[in-house]
């Protein structure tokens, strides 16, 4: 038996069982097994298959990046859509306080203006090709690994597997990638800003 099936023998018995630690657990095979289900339960809560795909996606982005060694006192999948359940609702009330601004929005300045009340405005119009313009020089200048993978994610929709299978990489590389990106274009926004 090679190697990476004895993990993957392991990580199915964990996930039968109650009580694991996160760091035993096969970070690929825990995604190929559950994102599929975790991205289908996630749109019924939220009934926006993006933002579902976002939501878990982050999620495992996270528990890679997450080098504590947390023992969990239940199985294996309880605790995932547990853990999916929570950053739907966390994902709601953000939607919810986006909302209340809208209603106010709407009752202040009535539904005429509510589509883009500022799209006139020339120092908007301004600003937002600014940032589109650094935004794109950002992209420009990432390292060429990263920019694909970016490009991919961002620009053509893949998820981060069909990203993985394409640039034959693992799905880590593709989360660290995404973050790194996401970094770096956030850094030159915030320099432009100043």
């Amino acid at each position: 038996m090679k190697k990476n099936e004895y993990a993957h023998e392991k990580s199915d018995e964990k996930s039968d069982s109650v009580g694991f630690s996160l760091q035993d657990v096969d970070f690929e095979w825990l995604f190929k097994k559950y994102y599929n289900p975790l991205c289908h339960y996630a749109k019924g809560l939220i009934k926006d298959e993006e933002e579902a795909k976002d939501i878990v996606s982050h999620f495992f982005c996270k528990r890679l990046e997450d080098k504590e060694d947390k023992y969990i006192q239940e199985k294996l999948s309880s605790y995932l859509y547990k853990c999916i359940k929570n950053a739907c609702l966390d994902s709601l009330d953000k939607q919810n306080l986006r909302c209340q601004y809208c209603q106010s929005f709407i009752l202040e300045h009535g539904n005429e203006n509510w589509e883009n009340p500022y799209d006139n405005d020339p120092l908007t119009m301004l600003i937002k090709q600014e940032e589109e313009r650094t935004i794109e020089k950002a992209i420009e200048v990432l390292p060429e690994q990263c920019r694909k993978v970016f490009e991919l994610v961002w620009y053509d929709g893949l998820i981060y597997q069909e990203v993985a299978d394409r640039l034959c990489m693992t799905i880590g590389t593709v989360c660290k990638q995404i973050d790194r990106a996401k970094t770096k274009i956030r850094k030159a926004i915030e320099t432009e800003k100043k």
